[in-house]
């Protein structure tokens, strides 16, 4: 089969009679020196030839290949197409073009995975990983553009968009507190007690310092671990997340109880036990935590949730990103701290 003859640039300006620099410039946008019968010309040739231009030879040419990347640890969170959406959005809006690669929290993977990404030439890398700290500021050294997304180290040297998770989380502690509870269970995954960075740590560490404040002691702030296997939904984790329901909520009657979930996955969890269960929320016991887009509308505003920006969080770090790739007048290091939407349910009488 006969190849088919791409269309240069040395074609277009033969069939319009001009020179191949008019045509550069037309393409770059570049027309304070063209006459309008040129530009109608050159462009209704490129209509009729269906020309697209060769990104790869503009690329040697301006050491840019509009591609960028995300470095993600776990593509299979509930909460990873808000931000990913969010950048893809960004991305093809400026004409850039976005590789996610995923490291599963392999830190040896992470720095093959960039290092192939340098191979091929990405102008710049988002990281929302919160590991390889320290080869990600050496790439910041060697003139490689990088943002931090959510999970950052304190003091860095890296440009950073994230989500203040503490003080959303102390706002509501806060809250369940004045509202007269007096044991708070943080519930998390038991498989994310030390991840770097983690901002499942940055939420314990709030409850833990909210409620030691407010009562004096760590007698009122206990954890409860569910395994991972909660995240599947199986028989095994629905009978633990049922059982510890139950006990709480008959303790509850006499010490009342908040249940706190760290993420969206454990609160839709305790959610549907919850109603499984038949419970109400009451005085005396309630439910709370982050991410209630799933199921915590059920509740309506009977219990306190926190909302994360995290679309926002993704269009914030792909604009910083790609005005350090343009290299556009920006401060050496710019930090941004985001602040959630934090629900707060009204009071509510005891138990029946």
């Amino acid at each position: 089969m006969t190849e088919k003859k791409r269309i240069t640039i040395q074609d277009i300006a033969e069939k319009a009679g001009i020179s191949k620099a008019t045509v550069s410039r037309f393409l770059n946008g570049k027309y304070e020196y063209m006459s309008q019968d040129t530009r109608q010309r050159i462009e209704k040739i490129i209509s009729e030839t269906n020309y697209r231009p060769n990104k790869v030879a503009s690329s040697l040419k301006t050491a840019k290949t509009d591609l960028i990347s995300l470095v993600l640890s776990n593509p299979a969170t509930n909460l990873t197409p808000f931000i990913v959406g969010s950048i893809c959005d960004y991305c093809a809006f400026h004409g850039q073009k976005l590789i996610v690669v995923t490291t599963h929290g392999d830190l040896n993977l992470e720095q093959q995975q960039v290092r192939s990404l340098l191979d091929r030439q990405v102008d710049g890398i988002i990281v929302a990983t919160g590991n390889n700290y320290d080869f990600y500021c050496q790439l910041h050294e060697d003139g490689y553009p990088i943002v931090l997304v959510d999970r950052v180290p304190p003091n860095s040297i890296l440009d950073w968009v994230a989500i203040n998770h503490y003080e959303a989380t102390s706002t509501v502690i806060d809250h369940l507190i004045d509202q007269g509870y007096e044991r708070i269970v943080l519930v998390r995954l038991s498989d994310q007690q030390n991840v770097a960075n983690s901002t499942i740590q940055i939420r314990e560490q709030s409850v833990e310092d909210t409620c030691f404040f407010r009562f004096g002691d760590h007698s009122h702030c206990e954890k409860l671990l569910i395994d991972q296997e909660a995240i599947w939904g199986t028989s095994n984790s629905d009978f633990q997340i049922l059982e510890c329901l139950k006990q709480y909520y008959e303790e509850g009657r006499n010490r009342p109880t908040a249940v706190f979930a760290t993420n969206g996955v454990l609160l839709g969890r305790l959610i549907c036990g919850f109603f499984q269960l038949g419970m109400q929320i009451s005085s005396s016991f309630t439910l709370a935590g982050y991410d209630a887009w799933n199921f915590g509308n059920f509740l309506g505003d009977k219990i306190s949730t926190i909302d994360q920006p995290l679309q926002r969080m993704g269009t914030l770090a792909s604009e910083l990103l790609i005005g350090r790739i343009q290299q556009a007048e920006m401060p050496e290091r710019i930090h941004r701290l985001l602040d959630c939407r934090v629900n707060l349910a009204a009071p509510l009488p005891p138990l029946k």
